[in-house]
């Protein structure tokens, strides 16, 4: 009898595989799942428990989850029972956050970033902005727009979690891919001051609508060598002169700040400074008696 069900759940949702499972909503499976109760035969009828409904809805969202990042759609050999159970509720509960973060994406075209990018002075302030806001906002791949503007092409498989994955996975292909580019770009338009040389690198690509045509053209002009030696430069003069004294000179905030801003720049040259260096440099840069 189990098996006569199974076979049936499988001939009706997924007759050519797990595959067939990514074509149907929600919905649809719970209406499919309804029709089992009323076959033509009534031998035949049978009807699922609530939770072996949810399984299969889950396990749909898995699929789904499988084929937005081009992965074969297969469990690994030697999958457990716990496992199984473990990674379709991941996917159910992806999805949830998932409707949560399309909202975010619905309100990037008005979003604004504070000041908006002008010229080099700003780009990185501006740059953490835009990652940050492509973080948290999921586009029509179901995945964070921050995979638009990601730094390699083809699609690598490897994060902590998976988010990470799908961010450094997601293909360039498909008409979700062309939305989420467009809505990208929608973003950075909006946030580049129309009257700076900024806005002079990605107007010859406006009518592209790609965002990720955008931020390589900026990054062309703001990450070369010689933005990334002038700021190098700029960071040399704060390691050589920042001094804390106290509050009434420079607030401990400000002089933070600057020191992170100049160890960042530093590591993002490729020349970051040895944790033990930070600290002898802290010592010596700290001239305050209420922090001796």
């Amino acid at each position: 009898m189990v098996n006569n069900r199974r076979a049936s759940v499988i001939a009706e949702l997924m007759p050519g595989g797990l595959n067939d499972l990514n074509q149907y909503s929600q919905e649809e499976i719970r209406e499919a799942i309804k029709g089992f109760k009323t076959l033509p035969t009534v031998a035949d009828r049978f009807s699922l428990s609530a939770l072996t409904t949810k399984r299969v809805v889950q396990l749909s969202r898995w699929v789904k989850d499988r084929v937005r990042l081009g992965q074969p759609v297969e469990f690994e050999n030697r999958t457990t029972q716990v496992i199984f159970t473990a990674e379709i509720e991941q996917a159910h509960q992806r999805e949830q956050i998932r409707q949560d973060r399309k909202k975010t994406a619905d309100g990037l075209s008005t979003l604004k970033i504070d000041p908006p990018l002008k010229n080099s002075a700003g780009w990185e302030a501006w740059r953490d902005a835009v990652r940050a806001a492509l973080t948290i906002a999921y586009g029509s791949k179901g995945v964070p727009l921050l995979y638009v503007i990601r730094e390699h092409d083809a699609p690598i498989f490897d994060g902590n979690d998976w988010e990470e994955l799908a961010i450094s996975s997601a293909p360039f292909n498909g008409l979700d891919w062309e939305a989420d580019r467009r809505t990208v770009h929608l973003f950075i338009a909006n946030n580049v001051s129309e009257d700076s040389n900024a806005h002079a690198y990605i107007k010859p690509l406006m009518t592209q609508n790609n965002g990720r045509l955008d931020i390589k053209a900026l990054e062309e002009r703001y990450e070369n060598e010689a933005t990334i030696q002038a700021r190098v430069n700029a960071s040399n003069k704060t390691w050589e002169l920042l001094v804390y004294k106290n509050e009434r000179a420079m607030s401990f905030e400000d002089f933070s700040k600057k020191l992170t801003k100049a160890l960042l720049n530093f590591e993002r040259a490729g020349r970051a400074k040895h944790d033990g260096d930070v600290i002898d440099w802290i010592w010596a840069h700290v001239q305050s008696a209420e922090l001796s």
